[in-house]
């Protein structure tokens, strides 16, 4: 393709990705929470030690919580990294 934007995109694609599957369990809170129009949830973790927020979805999130999850909430979460940044494998509530 001549078009920069494709090269460019080409370039992107061909990139190696590390992604990390040895998780850390970390402690945080619940930074904001959204549902999409599906009905889906997901949001942000922000973690104690100051390091870049974790998204989640409501797959990671033990069951009985997802009604629960509110901004400031306190959470454990075990973080793996992925291509587009740190991810939560799991999200339980501290006791």
């Amino acid at each position: 393709p001549e078009d920069k934007r494709l090269l460019r995109l080409k370039e992107q694609l061909s990139e190696e990705k590390h992604v990390s599957v040895v998780s850390a369990k970390k402690s945080g809170h619940i930074k904001k929470t959204i549902r999409n129009l599906t009905g889906y949830l997901y949001g942000f973790i922000v973690p104690d030690d100051a390091g870049d927020d974790i998204y989640f979805g409501q797959d990671q999130v033990d069951k009985e919580i997802i009604s629960k999850l509110v901004e400031g909430l306190s959470v454990w979460v075990e973080v793996e990294m992925a291509a587009r940044g740190p991810r939560a494998s799991r999200v339980w509530l501290k006791e």
